[in-house]
């Protein structure tokens, strides 16, 4: 961990951009822009509300393909619930007519064994 920590510290600064302080009067080492210092404090302060607004982007991207698995989850749980009513519907239906059948039977089959029983 100790190893990882000056690694990542050893590469930020190898990165570093060279600024070079000069003075006014002073001639420039070289061609480019020049910035003083309250317009440096306003580019540092614009970099800083960058990142915060990188990691805010990075976050939402996430928190949407959070929500996109849970609709999809949703969506599923849905299409399963449908299917077993549908199921359980037929199911109430063929019992329904499976019953309505039965009585018939037996009230056929009644009616028969009470005529044969008077006679």
């Amino acid at each position: 961990m100790k190893i990882l920590i000056i690694l990542l510290i050893s590469i930020s600064q190898c990165l570093a951009i060279d600024v070079t302080p000069i003075q006014k009067g002073e001639k420039a080492p070289a061609n480019g822009f020049f910035l003083d210092t309250p317009n440096m404090k306003e580019v540092r302060q614009i970099n800083e509300e960058k990142k915060v607004l990188k990691k805010e982007n990075v976050t939402l991207k996430d928190l949407n393909s959070i929500n996109e698995s849970r609709v999809d989850t949703y969506r599923k749980l849905s299409e399963e619930s449908e299917k077993a009513l549908s199921w359980e519907r037929t199911k109430g239906n063929g019992k329904g007519i499976v019953g309505f059948v039965v009585g018939v039977i037996a009230t056929s089959v009644a009616a028969y064994a009470a005529i044969r029983v008077s006679k």
